[in-house]
């Protein structure tokens, strides 16, 4: 509020993202660049379709243009809270617009679908400040803290800032260690006076940021100004603040309390919640470049085989030996099948070389009824490939739940019927519609008196016995006609053809008689018919061609046109 007028100035920061919160060695968070931060007092308001902030961290009323209000800092900060805890970016897009749109929508999955660890309560107040609809949301950053807050010190009432000191300084004891030696190098190099002048700033600075009468760590920065100094006190960050009113720098130290509170419950409970490892949102000054040491761990499980992660990169299979750096966490996530993923936090020091064997559970699926009907009943039932002696209607017992499977059904004069399903509820339903597969063939012959064979059996010319899908061999026959033959394959209930068979023409006929001197073989139209003599030999009218041969001489070919009737002997001389 206006420490002048008394009265709430509202400030928005409008840009809470990683890059803005920094951290010190004894865990005092502090929220910065507060460059396009507004109140409702700011004459210089934003162009509406003007987007300030970076894009992965808006709200969806910040990525659409809309005014904002106070609901749209506890929305980035929700984004961050849960980027942290699962590891994983929440609406980060291929592109800018890409990004913008995924805020838009709001899709957010629960973040226990990433970080099994994470509670139903602290899941809940997570999903309250990632609301879509701002009234949906937490009204204040204060409200935020004070839910997250209430579950932590619910489940660790005993934690004091001391905890947070050690564990920060463990985290980053390397860093601290580089810090000092380039600190006293520098205080090698200044003359006596400014090093007892810079002593007493960072001590008051230090005052500030440590609250020794509390066990409790202090949520965000008290937002006094800081004394000038000309470096950064051990453990504390130290800046030069421009000129600002009051008004003005009481309001950020609120808003910076009270996002910087909510971070800095999530590192609170990081290493005693055992969930995935904080991105790095951690400001602190580069250190000098050294190779981390390493150590050789013994990481097993019972039973072995199962395949390792760390830190979501694949690792190989229990038992393993793996080189690692000491002094840091790592997340251990094993998996094998037929057993539920087992994830661990360890922290890798240099007097620790075997981990496990870490126990792994049986992943036993859940068991159920599924009543399987059908309409007509009494078809046989046949499960996962098995056929059983179940007959519909029936009761299977002892199914896997969430698990697919293929159920199947046959019953004489209806088409097989197959399903996939996936049993969900301990007594599930699975109903099925049969269709008939016999076949009712009519054929509409002429003549009528036409025989109908199927598969060369006399059926008559209704045939209602025929199954869908199978082929079968039609002919229609009938004397003085032609035959109809072809193979039908049925598909429908019932199906009608129309068959006319051709009549056979009647042909003209004539006789001839052949003979030969000496003897000879007679062939007619390529075939034998006999030794001459051959006497009133029957032949259709129309040309024909004949062969007389003997052994002893060459063949005699002639072509004869045949009339009806009786025709002229041909008689032929071999020796002539």
């Amino acid at each position: 509020s206006d420490p002048m007028a008394g009265k709430p100035l509202n400030v928005i920061h409008r840009d809470i993202s990683p890059q803005n919160i920094m951290i010190s060695y004894n865990g005092e968070v502090k929220i910065v660049d507060f460059g396009i931060a507004k109140t409702e007092f700011k004459l210089n308001r934003t162009q509406a379709g003007v987007l300030k902030g970076k894009f992965g961290y808006m709200s969806p009323e910040q990525a659409a243009g809309l005014e904002v209000d106070s609901r749209t800092d506890v929305f980035s900060a929700g984004i961050i809270l849960y980027e942290m805890l699962t590891g994983r970016r929440l609406f980060l897009g291929e592109t800018d617009f890409d990004t913008l749109e995924k805020i838009k929508e709001c899709v957010v999955p629960p973040p226990s679908k990433y970080n099994p660890a994470i509670r139903p309560d602290l899941q809940q107040v997570m999903l309250k400040a990632l609301a879509k609809e701002r009234e949906d949301r937490y009204p204040t950053a204060q409200a935020f803290q004070g839910a997250l807050a209430r579950i932590f010190y619910t489940q660790h009432p005993d934690f004091s800032s001391r905890d947070l000191s050690q564990f920060l300084r463990t985290l980053f004891s390397e860093d601290i260690e580089h810090e000092q030696e380039a600190l006293r190098r520098a205080i090698d190099s200044l003359p006596a006076e400014e090093v007892a002048a810079a002593t007493s700033a960072a001590e008051g600075a230090n005052d500030r940021l440590i609250d020794s009468g509390s066990e409790r760590p202090s949520f965000g920065s008290s937002g006094s100004r800081p004394s000038r100094a000309r470096r950064v006190p051990i453990g504390a960050f130290s800046f030069e603040p421009k000129k600002t009113s009051p008004r003005w720098l009481s309001a950020a130290a609120k808003i910076s309390a009270a996002i910087g509170g909510i971070l800095v419950g999530v590192l609170l409970g990081w290493k005693w919640l055992h969930q995935t490892p904080i991105p790095a949102v951690v400001a602190t000054p580069a250190p000098v470049a050294k190779t981390p040491a390493l150590t050789t761990i013994q990481i097993t499980t019972d039973p072995p085989g199962a395949k390792i992660t760390i830190n979501e990169k694949p690792k190989g299979q229990t038992p393993a030996s793996l080189d690692l750096a000491v002094k840091t966490w790592i997340v251990v996530r094993f998996e094998k099948d037929g057993f539920k993923p087992l994830s661990e936090q360890v922290f890798v020091t240099e007097d620790q070389s075997t981990y496990g064997p870490y126990k792994l559970q049986r992943d036993v699926p859940a068991v159920g009824a599924l009543q399987v009907t059908s309409d007509p009943s009494n078809a046989v039932i046949s499960f996962d490939g098995e056929k059983t002696s179940f007959r519909t209607p029936a009761i299977i017992e002892n199914v896997s739940l969430n698990v697919e499977h293929r159920i199947s059904l046959e019953l004489n004069g209806f088409r097989k019927a197959v399903k996939k399903f996936v049993p969900t509820e301990p007594e599930d339903k699975l109903h099925f519609k049969l269709e008939q597969n016999t076949v009712v063939l009519k054929i509409n012959a002429r003549p009528s008196d036409a025989r109908v064979l199927i598969d060369g059996k006399e059926r008559g010319q209704v045939i209602e016995d025929l199954e869908t899908g199978k082929t079968y061999g039609l002919r229609v026959e009938a004397p003085g006609y032609y035959p109809m033959k072809r193979d039908i394959t049925l598909s429908r209930p019932r199906e009608e053809m129309d068959v006319e068979l051709k009549k056979v023409r009647e042909t003209e006929t004539g006789t001839l008689s052949l003979n030969a001197n000496p003897w000879a073989n007679v062939i007619i139209d390529g075939k034998t018919v006999g030794v001459s003599p051959v006497l009133d030999y029957e032949l259709s009218a129309g040309q024909h061609t004949i062969i007389f041969r003997h052994p002893d001489f060459k063949p005699v070919q002639k072509t004869i046109t045949i009339k009806k009737g009786k025709n002229p002997d041909l008689i032929i001389d071999f020796r002539s």
